[in-house]
Formats: structure tokens, sequence, C-alpha cells
């Protein structure tokens, strides 16, 4: 498969994937996952920002439905503002073996990032597993039913939808002490005002001055 005449990954065509991925012809023939291990590599080497460097996604959905790949794909996906490395393994349920050298890309983790929170389930039967910080993770058949954004980290994408929170409700007042503890009972009560009433009165109205002793 000759790949010098491609420049950008924008040249990378569906045609291209389809001839990468396809079955070999003969024995003599290289095998498409020769083929299309080479067309990674290419495209890694030739990548750069806003020239299509996504399009390495598509060529990992069509490897994850290649059936000579014993097992199921795992991408690994982790960078900066500058540049970002894509790890390939397979997961063939009993362990988790990588596939080849990873890749590194000129193109920051951003762009990948960006266009995975606009097409979170584009690359079937690829889907987003997890997502944290500058670290994107995708596994084939991962996804399911679910939506694709309900695994990932919050930060992957820029519109969700805000759930509303209810508040939690104030637990109740400590009630106060008994007050009928404080307030005397209704016998106590008549003997006090009984009491007021027998207490003589100390000033006595209209009673006549003591005379002035000579």
């Amino acid at each position: 498969m000759d790949l010098s005449a491609i420049g950008t990954c924008f040249e990378v065509t569906e045609d291209v994937i389809e001839e990468a991925l396809r079955p070999a012809a003969d024995l003599l023939e290289e095998s498409p996952r020769e083929r299309v291990f080479a067309l990674l590599v290419h495209m890694a080497a030739i990548a750069r920002p806003r020239q299509g460097s996504v399009k390495i996604l598509d060529v990992l959905a069509g490897v994850s439905r290649c059936d000579w790949l014993e097992g199921s794909l795992e991408v690994r996906m982790a960078g900066d503002a500058e540049r970002t490395t894509v790890e390939l393994l397979v997961d063939d349920g009993l362990c988790t073996v990588k596939l080849r050298d990873t890749l590194r890309l000129e193109v920051p983790i951003a762009e990948f990032k960006k266009v995975l929170a606009a097409r979170p389930g584009g690359w079937s039967p690829l889907a987003l597993d997890e997502a944290v910080g500058d670290e994107v993770r995708l596994r084939a058949g991962s996804g399911g039913d679910e939506d694709p954004r309900s695994a990932v980290a919050p930060d992957l994408f820029e519109n969700q939808t805000t759930r509303a929170v209810t508040p939690t409700p104030p637990p109740p007042p400590i009630a106060p002490p008994d007050a009928r503890k404080s307030v005397p009972d209704g016998a106590a009560l008549g003997k006090v005002v009984l009491e007021k009433r027998l207490v003589p009165s100390t000033t006595v109205r209209g009673a006549a001055p003591r005379p002035k002793s000579e």
C-alpha cells in the first residue's frame, strides 16, 4: 500500500481506510494488520493541528471491527496543549495486551476532546469509556444502549444539561423543655392569690394624724 501520496490526514478517505482493512488477496500480499498499522504510523507522522488528525479515530473504529483482532480494542489517549499520545491495546477477557508502539501526534489533546464531545457515539463500536482531565479512553462495545456521555467526566463536554438539585430539608427544631414544669398548678396559684388578699395593708386611708406631743 503506497502512502507516499498522502500528505495530510484530510487525504485519508474512506477508500483509503477500506483498502487498508481489506483481507489479503493471497499469502504474498501484506496482511490487513500490517497495512492498517502502517497507515496509523503514517498518519501520526503527518498529523498537524486542524488538519484532519481526528480521522485517526475513523481508522481505529475500523480496526475494532476486524475479525483478526483477538479481543476488544481499547484506545488510550493522553496529551497536553502541544501533542497527543495514542496507545492501542486489546482485551481478550483474561488480560490486556499492547498491540504496538505508542503513536505520537503533534496535535493538542483538546482537538480530539472537542470532536469526541460533538460526536460521542460516532465511532461505533468504539465508545467513550472514561475521560479524566487530559486523558481519554475508548473501548469497543463499552457504550451499549446508554448515552456515551454518562460514562465520562463532565469537563469533556461543554454543553451539558444541568441537573436540578433538590435541597435537603433542615432537621426539625429541638423541642424546648416542658413549659408546664415552670408554671404552678391551679391549687398553688389559688393559694398565692388568697395569701395576697389576707395580708393587711400598712396604709390606712382617711386615718387622722397623730397629735404632736408638747
